[in-house]
């Protein structure tokens, strides 16, 4: 028998699933309760919406998701970003994820949310889509290159593209367990460290600065650029795609309408950024 609680953000759960996210995934350096707390209780747009299950004192399984905003069809839409998700191993083969994430969509709805979006690997994308009803939108794209990628033309017509307001975005750029750093040449665009030698992340390009350029990246001549972005054009820019046995795993972008109203994205006309989800 297992007890589902819904994960609150005070000093001691945020150790607890720290702890036990570090030992599942054998990551203590990244998941501390410095970041839990940054992930779970300081975002500007909502604390966490998701359940553990327990067995007894002990966590068996874990799943939250993170609190966005979005142009959804023209309108400004609350709705959530699958985020942090794990078994313990004495526990897997259960179906405890699928009733941690029904749980956490039913009390995301509750409070608000229309829509679920997350971002799934080879491994993961088939069970989010047979057994929790996403709608699986597409690859992202992945490409590496030279220089930077400028700043698309706003676009009101999209159907979907996640809200940054200036705030989100600061609390965005504050992830304590990444560098980042910024250009302001012409348009401000800010990168991450990788975890590979000469290689930035572009995270995002935007019209104004979040305040003031943040550090120095030193010397990392490579770009890696990872999105889905309607009018983004390679054509003639020094930037080639990763041949999928270069990749980790390829990543898909996956929805899920919480309204009952069947909504889906189409692939040729949303923007989904780097930024936008956890990668970096």
């Amino acid at each position: 028998m297992y007890e589902y609680i819904r994960v609150t953000t005070d000093n001691l759960n945020n150790k607890l699933n720290a702890d036990f996210l570090a030992g599942v995934f054998n990551k203590p350096k990244l998941f501390t309760p410095e970041y839990i707390a940054w992930q779970y209780a300081n975002n500007p747009m909502g604390k966490i919406v998701g359940f553990n299950a327990m067995a007894g004192n002990t966590i068996a399984a874990h799943y939250v998701t993170q609190p966005m905003y979005a142009k959804l069809n023209g309108e400004i839409t609350k709705g959530l970003l699958s985020l942090n998700t794990a078994t313990n191993e004495q526990h897997r083969g259960k179906g405890l994820f699928t009733k941690l994430a029904n749980k956490t969509y039913e009390a995301g709805f509750a409070e608000g949310h229309q829509f679920v979006v997350g971002v799934a690997n080879r491994n993961s994308v088939h069970g989010m889509v047979k057994s929790l009803g996403f709608q699986l939108v597409g690859q992202l794209d992945a490409k590496i290159g030279l220089g930077k990628i400028a700043l698309l033309p706003k676009n009101n017509a999209l159907q979907f593209e996640q809200e940054w307001n200036k705030e989100a975005l600061a609390w965005r750029l504050q992830n304590p367990s990444t560098k980042y750093f910024s250009t302001t040449y012409q348009t401000p665009t800010y990168f991450a460290k990788t975890h590979l030698p000469f290689i930035k992340a572009q995270m995002i390009t935007i019209a104004e600065s979040v305040e003031k350029p943040i550090g120095s990246g030193g010397f990392n001549p490579l770009t890696l650029y990872i999105g889905l972005e309607q009018g983004r054009d390679f054509k003639g820019k020094l930037f080639f795609d990763i041949p999928t046995r270069f990749r980790p795993s390829p990543l898909y972008l996956i929805f899920r309408d919480l309204t009952g109203k069947g909504q889906t994205l189409d692939f040729n006309n949303i923007r989904f950024k780097l930024i936008d989800f956890d990668a970096y």
